[in-house]
């Protein structure tokens, strides 16, 4: 009777591999299981980048994937937060404004003196583009929409932003991370 050699693979830090075995395993399962794990971690770190890439990048440090990982799933979960947070821009500022109560016009704070400062000093870009490295992309949508900024100016910004500020982060901090 002919020896069968049977092929199995396994995973170590996301990278698949594979060696010839004479017993029979499980190798399909672990497969799955590895994979599926792997999916999950990724999934995990473009959710936080629509939301914060700070804390992406340093969940997709812990979670050991590799820098070209991370910025893959950060850039995916940052471009999908710049249309998530463009598209219901409008509904939740109708929905906001539904609850609210009128103010009273008092003289101007020193608070929205310093905003209207900001915005007549740096305009659209300051919102658009330095917004989303200071502050993150839905954050800055919601400021330009506040100020009445056109949705299409604001997102092409936004993108623009988000694309360099996801690249540059995910390998400055693992250059970081490298020193250490």
């Amino acid at each position: 009777m002919a020896k069968i050699n049977y092929l199995k693979i396994y995973s170590i830090n996301g990278l698949l591999g594979a060696f010839k075995t004479d017993k029979l395993t499980f190798a399909i399962t672990k497969i799955r299981l590895n994979l599926l794990t792997m999916f999950y971690k990724i999934l995990s770190v473009a959710f936080l980048s629509s939301f914060e890439i700070y804390v992406a990048i340093a969940t997709g440090i812990a979670f050991k994937l590799s820098p070209h990982t991370i910025c893959i799933a950060t850039l995916v979960g940052g471009i999908s937060g710049v249309f998530i947070a463009a598209f219901l821009g409008d509904k939740i500022k109708a929905f906001i404004a539904q609850y609210r109560k009128p103010k009273e016009k008092k003289a101007d704070s020193t608070k929205e003196k310093l905003l209207l400062k900001l915005w007549h000093k740096y305009g659209v870009f300051g919102i658009g583009f330095v917004g989303t490295f200071l502050l993150g992309a839905p954050a800055s949508i919601g400021i330009g929409y506040g100020f009445g900024v056109k949705a299409k100016q604001l997102v092409n910004l936004c993108l623009v932003a988000v694309v360099i500020r996801c690249v540059a982060y995910s390998y400055f901090f693992d250059y970081l991370k490298n020193l250490f």
